[in-house]
């Protein structure tokens, strides 16, 4: 949409009309302006009554220039006019300077000043501006003052609004005469009005505008919006596409200056190539320094220079934007419009950048970004992964130059974790940059600032010695004040004691100017003072507070309810205009925020008491209103920001039943983005040391505690929510008599030994359980009723079971020659732990699987240790008499932290030892030590720091780039790339065989995935597409037994969503196509699924679909429909037991296949059943599946050690009813038959069969 801005001249005599003219400014044009920001247009009002300085000029030369500033201002703002007129005609220049001033006209402009003889400078301007003209007649308007209310001013101020001189009143009279004869006689709309309006005793001027405002309104919005488009709904991406624009453009139309930094980040983006160092700049610099106007000016340069896809990004503008999800929504919306893309690939905003931005740049085309104050995203939940992406800007490709704004303190992180990002400190605004800046801003009102006046200005010091105006903020919100001069600063004005009108004006500015505050803090004190004088100081302190203490902004209705019997809706809409650089609405929330942390402080800072007030009224607003679920969150964001328990419990169901969820999961969403961590554990603090009473408030906060902890970061950090909890728990509390209270005492010990494990925090996990048995063995001694109770004593045999894990887990971050001893720790521990599980279980019967997680791990324990913890299990049956003497257990956590520190100091050693490894300039050396030492360090699926080395390896190679070896850099990549291709899918088998486990399953271990992603991703944004889509099709390749195996795995899934995006990105449809092809095929002949899944291939089909739509072959879509309707639904589900099988898979219609134990305790063989139950094929296959075409794919080879199906290193064939081998027992991969074929591997080669075994078709989608 293209911006467009209107200037509206305003005609009147002054003195008698600064009422109507501060209403239109206030009012009027505040209104105007939000109805037409849909359409893109903006408004001003050119409002002479202070303009240009003529304070040294002679009263001559003065009134010459005032006509001639009038006269240029009409000019600009034609078509628009709007005149009043009320009882007095106006100032009657002389004669002689009427006729210099048309003197300097063309030909065409003079005929308008025939006839002029000693007229007024308003007569002048409704002649030259409207009356003139028949075209400007329909754009011009009249109002004309009714005369009742003269009666009602009283004497003293009379002379200030009515005509005396006789000859004086009759211009006026026929000046109104020309003005209604005018319109009749060449206007189709009679632009004429009359309106009324009284008399203020108290204010001493003219008020009761409402009606006359209303009637303007109307006639200038239907003016402007004549023939266009009403605006339909708009996408939350396109209003904050509006809000860009609207912001540029009031930037941009004064800005100045600024000439070095913006010719040097100019020089950025046009200088940049694919191999430079640095592809991004942080601008720095504090708040208010004009970072955001040189975004916007550097965004308008490169916009319409036409080179460039500009993505940009001004964070902060409006609560939506703060969300980086919303700035990847514009950009990709903004990258399909280029690429004529019309449907989105990817739900995941950040997945589609990454594919939308790889297709721009290989089409040619060149993207790159701006973002504008870094510092205001709110980073809400992400993923760590995700996270540290979005943070650190790393989800920019490195062929993508980019510019970033933001305070100082912000971009540290995401300088030092990227090489190719540097910083720029911004530098303080100039005096002359002022100068311009001061100038060209009060020019486009036609205003010019006096001389004194500036000087004043421009010697303002802060107390630290820091002129004023080199903050660009100051500037503005000073410039602001002066330019909103209103009918109370002219009374003042006109108490001068000075003959010279210009003069009253100049020495008034000056004296204000003096009085300026010269920091932006003080100087948005008085900004806010002099708002109050304005407009209603009540509604003015109640919006700008009610948007600090919100979270997510306040609405306009809670604002009305805070103003109270003081609300004014028209005096509220003026104000929020008057302060729009400060005070912004979402469109879509409805809510207002300021947007400025400097304001925000200011705010803030003020009385305790009075904010304390407002926000509990603010909360009474929000309860009593509580209909959605914008305002549910904001009163969880008051509640919990500000531990309001009570009203929490009061709400609760009401919220519940809005959410259709808990309050704690409400207050989970809104963690990270509008509630803070802090908020949360002062919340639990405060609710566990004086509510712990009440039972349902602590369950609430305890699962606070659970959602809120986070999985990833520091130990102290995830642990954090919980340990507050339990560490403001009171005495009274962790060792009472009450069943209910110890319940929950380990509910909340069990969860935090829980994520304890899960986050391998082995060191505190022991700490924790110290402290657990302190309390434990204490409530044994006070009261051992407690523990008769089936959820404590679950709980209790939870959280010691789960600590029976901490060694056998211990060890794998462990040299081999300490695993000795850690088993003796463990079996002492193990047996401890079981005499008390035995104890719980004699006084409340335990489920079974807390038993069975007791089980020791075989290769870790010695016979001998395996026997004594044998000999205690034995305890838990009822014949075992339990021994009252507990083994002491010994405190071993400092034990445990030395082996947690020799880890550490050994995992530091060994990248230190393979960083020595890279230091070779050969490629295929430096790759070859790699796999040499990655092989040599294998140890086990969770610990072999794959991941950091092949991100020291790409350093390595990005270090060779940067010294001129690009060639080298690639090389060393390429290898790396078929290193971890090798590594991803043949980790198992390495893992296995290092570790001597016997079991390994075709399946694709999806954490191996993510070093080949890290290197795909690292061709794909240093320009090497091709690398990365023959690294992906190596991958495909090389794991496609694993694939057709477990197509639906995460695995699977990542490596086929990767490659089609790639091939869509790269416009290679019918590759995609071919590829998604041969992938449905694994979905749609898989022969077992895992358990409970349905077999049916439509729940897999849509991304197929959806990608041969795309391609606009709407009957190959229906070809695959009508297969998926033709195919039969086989699923099964687990039957019941009966004879002596041990497992039962039912078929719908068909045979069960059974199975019996095998050898080996932990392995089946299966056969088959009919509907009766008679056994028809004999339990003698490892694996076997349903009946298609009369054959039923069946496997041989598993060791022995499982039930797994799909293990690795079995062989597969085919039996008919008969049970008889049809078809050899020799392929790796074997699918259900269908239509009478089935797809096969054998000897690496993938290929379909019929129904006799024999080769029918290839099958390769790809070629490779």
């Amino acid at each position: 949409m293209q911006h467009r801005h209107i200037n509206i001249f305003l005609s009147s005599t002054f003195r008698d009309m600064h009422s109507e003219r501060d209403y239109i400014k206030k009012y009027v044009i505040p209104q105007l302006r939000n109805e037409l920001q849909p359409y893109g247009i903006t408004i001003d009002i050119t409002d002479l009554r202070w303009g240009i300085d003529t304070t040294e000029d002679d009263e001559d030369l003065r009134e010459s220039k005032v006509l001639h500033v009038c006269m240029d201002a009409i000019r600009k703002n034609r078509p628009y006019f709007i005149g009043l007129l009320g009882n007095r005609y106006g100032w009657v220049p002389s004669e002689q300077r009427t006729q210099r001033l048309i003197d300097t006209m063309g030909t065409s402009e003079r005929e308008y000043f025939k006839m002029l003889e000693d007229r007024s400078v308003t007569e002048m301007e409704m002649l030259f501006g409207a009356l003139a003209d028949s075209e400007l007649l329909k754009h011009s308007y009249f109002f004309l003052r009714d005369e009742k209310v003269y009666d009602q001013i009283p004497e003293p101020f009379r002379n200030d609004y009515i005509e005396t001189e006789e000859a004086r009143i009759e211009k006026l009279k026929s000046l109104k005469h020309k003005v209604m004869s005018y319109l009749e006689k060449h206007s189709a709309d009679y632009n004429v009005f009359t309106y009324e309006t009284k008399w203020d005793e108290t204010k001493e001027c003219l008020v009761s505008f409402q009606d006359f405002g209303a009637q303007l309104k109307k006639v200038l919005l239907d003016d402007i919006l004549n023939g266009l488009d009403r605006v339909s709904d708009v996408t939350p991406e396109e209003y904050e596409d509006k809000i860009l624009e609207s912001v540029v453009y009031q930037r941009t139309s004064s800005f100045c200056g600024r000439e070095e930094i913006l010719n040097r980040l100019k020089k950025h983006f046009s200088s940049f190539t694919t191999g430079d160092n640095i592809n991004g700049y942080f601008l720095t610099g504090f708040s208010g320094c004009g970072k955001t106007s040189i975004f916007c000016k550097l965004y308008e340069d490169l916009k319409a220079g036409g080179e460039y896809i500009v993505l940009a990004h001004a964070a902060g503008q409006t609560t939506a934007s703060r969300s980086p999800e919303m700035m990847l929504k514009r950009w990709n919306s903004q990258l399909r419009k280029s690429l004529c893309i019309s449907n989105k690939s990817s739900e995941d905003e950040q997945e589609e950048f990454n594919s939308l931005i790889v297709k721009a740049f290989h089409k040619g085309i060149k993207p790159i970004i701006l973002i504008d104050s870094y510092d205001s995203f709110e980073w809400g939940y992400y993923s760590s992964e995700r996270e540290d992406a979005l943070r650190n800007l790393s989800f920019i490709p490195k062929y993508i130059p980019f510019v970033c704004t933001t305070l100082p303190g912000f971009s540290e992180s995401a300088v030092t974790s990227n090489s190719s990002y540097s910083t720029i400190e911004l530098e303080h605004f100039t005096r002359d940059e002022a100068t311009q800046l001061i100038h060209k801003t009060l020019s486009q009102s036609l205003k010019e600032l006096p001389g004194s006046a500036l000087d004043v200005i421009l010697s303002k010091q802060t107390p630290e010695g820091e002129f004023a105006f080199t903050s660009p903020l100051w500037l503005r919100i000073a410039l602001s004040i002066l330019d909103e001069l209103g009918n109370k600063d002219f009374v003042e004005i006109n108490k001068e004691a000075i003959s010279r009108d210009d003069m009253k004006i100049s020495s008034y500015i000056q004296r204000l100017a003096d009085n300026f505050n010269p920091t932006p803090e003080g100087i948005f004190s008085q900004y806010l003072e002099l708002s109050g004088s304005y407009f209603n100081k009540r509604i003015v302190m109640d919006a700008m507070l009610g948007a600090v203490i919100s979270s997510s902004g306040i609405s306009t209705y809670e604002i009305s309810k805070l103003c109270g019997n003081e609300w004014d809706e028209l005096e509220f809409e003026s104000f929020a205009h008057w302060a729009r650089p400060f005070f912004v609405q979402n469109e879509f929330t409805g809510r207002w925020n300021l947007n400025h942390d400097i304001l925000k402080k200011v705010l803030s800072g003020r009385d305790e008491n009075v904010i304390s007030q407002m926000r509990g009224k603010y909360i009474s607003i929000l309860k009593d209103n509580l209909n959605s679920p914008d305002t549910c969150n904001e009163l969880l964001c008051q509640l919990i920001n500000h531990k309001d328990v009570a009203t929490l419990m009061e709400v609760q169901d009401q919220i519940t039943k809005i959410f259709n969820y808990p309050v704690y999961n409400a207050v989970y969403r809104l963690h990270g983005s509008m509630i803070t961590t802090k908020a949360v554990e002062d919340f639990i603090a405060t609710v566990a040391r004086e509510h712990s009473d009440n039972e349902e408030l602590l369950y609430i906060t305890y699962c606070l505690a659970e959602n809120c902890s986070p999985s990833s970061g520091t130990v102290e950090e995830c642990l954090l929510l919980y340990k507050t909890l339990l560490e403001n728990l009171p005495e009274s509390f962790v060792y009472s008599s009450d069943r209910s209270k110890f319940i929950t005492l380990t509910d909340i010990y069990k969860s935090l030994v829980y994520h304890a494990r899960d986050i391998s925090a082995y060191e505190e996990w022991n700490k924790i359980m110290d402290e657990f048995l302190v309390i434990y063995n204490r409530n044994k001694e006070i009261n051992r009723s407690l523990f008769e109770n089936y959820f404590a004593a679950t709980n209790l045999a939870y959280i010691f079971t789960c600590w029976a894990d901490i060694y056998p887990l211990l060890r794998w971050r462990m040299p081999n020659s300490t695993h000795q001893e850690l088993a003796e720790k463990s079996t002492e521990q193990i047996v401890w732990i079981i005499n008390e599980i035995a104890w719980l279980n004699s006084i409340k019967k335990l489920d079974d699987d807390i038993i069975d997680g007791l089980e020791p791990v075989k290769n870790f324990y010695t016979e001998e240790q395996i026997k004594r913890i044998e000999a205690a299990m034995q305890g838990i049956s009822p014949s075992f008499k339990i021994n009252t003497e507990q083994p002491k257990r010994e405190d071993d956590s400092g034990w445990i932290a030395h082996c947690l520190n020799e880890y550490e100091k050994r995992k530091e050693e060994e990248k230190r030892i393979f960083e020595e490894k890279l230091q070779s300039k050969n490629a295929k050396e430096s790759a070859r030590r790699l796999e040499e030492y990655i092989n040599e360090n294998i140890k086990n699926r969770s610990d072999d720091n794959l991941d950091e080395y092949v991100k020291l390896y790409m350093r390595h190679a990005e270090l060779l780039i940067s010294e001129g070896n690009k060639d080298l850099g690639l090389e060393a990549m390429r290898i790396c790339a078929g290193f971890v291709v090798n590594h991803a899918m043949h980790f198992q088998e390495m893992y296995d065989k290092e570790h001597r486990n016997d079991i390994i399953t075709n399946n694709i271990n999806s954490r191996m995935l993510s070093p080949v992603v890290e290197i795909v991703n690292w061709f794909a944004k240093n320009g090497e597409v091709d690398l990365a889509v023959r690294t992906m099709e190596n991958l495909w390749h090389k794991g496609l037994v694993k694939f057709a195996f477990t197509p639906s795995g995460d695995g699977a899934r990542k490596v086929m969503t990767m490659l089609i995006n790639v091939y869509r990105n790269l416009g290679k449809m019918q590759r995609a196509e071919d590829f998604m092809e041969g992938c449905y095929e694994f979905f749609f002949l898989n022969p077992m699924p895992p358990e409970d899944v349905h077999i049916n291939p439509a729940n897999d089909a849509q991304l197929y679909c959806n990608l041969i739509l795309a391609n606009g072959q709407t009957q190959k879509c229906q070809e695959i429909v009508d297969r998926i309707n033709d195919w039969p639904n086989f699923r099964y589900y687990d039957g019941e037991l009966f004879g002596d099988y041990v497992a039962v898979r039912c078929f719908e219609d068909d045979w069960s296949i059974v199975a019996k134990i095998g050898t080996h305790k932990d392995s089946y063989k299966w056969g088959y059943a009919d509907e009766n139950g008679n056994e028809v094929i004999a339990p003698t296959f490892d694996e076997a599946t349903y009946f298609s075409d009369d054959r039923a794919m069946v496997g041989m080879g598993n060791p022995d050690k499982t039930t797994h199906y799909a293990v690795y290193g079995m062989k597969y064939g085919y039996i008919d009813r008969s049970g008889a081998v049809v078809i050899p027992i020799e392929y790796e991969y074997a699918s259900a038959f269908y239509n009478g074929e089935a797809l096969v591997c054998k000897a690496g080669e993938f290929y379909y069969i019929d129904i006799n075994g024999n080769k029918t078709r290839k099958y390769n989608p790809l070629n490779l």
